[in-house]
């Protein structure tokens, strides 16, 4: 499968509890998941910090984490954690969430999926964005 514009300049690092993806050309830029928790199909992105111009390496961070850590397929739950605090501004994590729906659409429309389901999930005082794979 082709994948148009991947980035290059992404380093990974594995050790037991994670997978870390960080940019050589962009500080802000960190993606981590989460080796076990969740449910069976679940991945769970604990950490998905992106700089303003980073929408493009979070979807190779996406094509890494399915090709190389944990398949991307149809029945993945992906759960992206801590999005933002209960308390800050609804606008501003309803702007993130927006963000994080667009970049995986854009990731599984190219992967041949599709969303069967996105939504808000407050938990633990703090939001989480799902992303239900069809």
């Amino acid at each position: 499968m082709q994948r148009p514009e991947t980035l290059s300049d992404l380093s990974t690092r594995i050790d037991d509890f994670s997978l870390q993806i960080t940019s050589s050309q962009s500080p802000q830029f960190f993606v981590r998941v989460a080796s076990d928790g969740g449910q069976k199909d679940e991945i769970q992105i604990t950490d998905f910090l992106l700089g303003d111009d980073d929408d493009t390496r979070a979807f190779s961070a996406l094509c890494v984490i399915s090709d190389e850590y944990k398949r991307i397929s149809s029945g993945s739950i992906i759960r992206f954690l801590d999005i933002t605090p209960s308390n800050i501004e609804k606008g501003i994590t309803v702007e993130r969430h927006d963000r994080i729906i667009a970049i995986m659409r854009r990731y599984l429309g190219v992967s041949g999926l599709q969303t069967a389901n996105t939504y808000l999930d407050q938990r633990h005082g703090k939001y989480d964005t799902l992303v239900l794979v069809a």
